[in-house]
């Protein structure tokens, strides 16, 4: 029988895979689609006046971790179909979805921030030219200056103990900062938010809260359109649930 929660500690020595033993366990919530699955049907995504056509690519609604890789020092625990990250105390870290994605997508969660700096940030499309990304996670730690190195987009959420939420986007490596701005939605702990994340073909990435749009830019210098996604956070606690990501089919 799959266990009703799990604990995951790590500390300063990380990168490690999180793996939990498969045997005797109820089948899992679909994931990545195999070859042998029918692909779900296409949908119509409304976004604050703007519609998607869409197809489900993945789903997890964290009954465990096994689709997930953690470089942090921060502490991991799944219970009731939600994942509760505790980086506070200055704690940071990574956790990277194992499913690598090509083509423009559109990321959805819900987030909840419990305490500390409400920092709801994410990493897409992050890849290395010579090797697969995740080939290499025990070299990382979770210090944010090593996610600066190699190709991904950053899009960064917080409060860091503002009364309002600031956004910015920006592109590596390099740690280019693209474009910023603040949102006037209030910074409100303890408060469910759906965070939706769109990557367009033509560069454009956009930013939105419970549907509402909170801010956009474009990337016209070769967009990266292939790579992995994961969460990123620092001194922050949060819990999340719900994680999609979808295909757009035309944009």
């Amino acid at each position: 029988m799959r266990a009703a929660s799990f604990l995951v500690s790590f500390r300063p020595i990380c990168g490690f895979v999180i793996a939990f033993a498969a045997a005797s366990v109820s089948p899992a919530p679909m994931a990545a689609l195999s070859a042998a699955q029918p692909a779900p049907a296409a949908e119509t995504r409304e976004l604050d006046g703007r519609s998607f056509r869409v197809r489900l690519l993945f789903e997890d609604r964290f009954d465990d971790l096994d689709r997930w890789v953690a470089e942090t020092d921060g502490t991991l625990t799944v219970a009731g179909n939600e994942l509760a990250w505790d980086c506070g105390e200055k704690r940071a870290g990574t956790l990277w979805c194992r499913e690598r994605f090509e083509g423009p997508t559109i990321v959805e969660y819900d987030v909840v921030t419990v305490s500390g700096a409400d920092n709801v940030n994410f990493i897409f499309y992050a890849h290395l030219e010579d090797k697969d990304l995740l080939e290499t996670t025990a070299e990382r730690t979770g210090k944010y200056s090593e996610y600066h190195a190699f190709a991904n987009y950053i899009i960064t959420y917080l409060t860091n103990f503002e009364p309002r939420w600031r956004i910015r986007f920006r592109k590596n490596p390099g740690f280019q900062l693209m474009s910023e701005t603040y949102s006037d939605r209030p910074a409100t702990q303890g408060v469910r938010q759906r965070v939706t994340c769109v990557f367009e073909k033509d560069g454009t990435m956009s930013l939105y809260a419970d549907g509402r749009l909170l801010h956009s830019a474009r990337d016209a210098d070769n967009p990266y359109r292939s790579g992995y996604h994961g969460f990123r956070t620092w001194n922050s606690v949060l819990k999340y649930s719900n994680f999609k990501v979808y295909a757009i089919l035309d944009d």
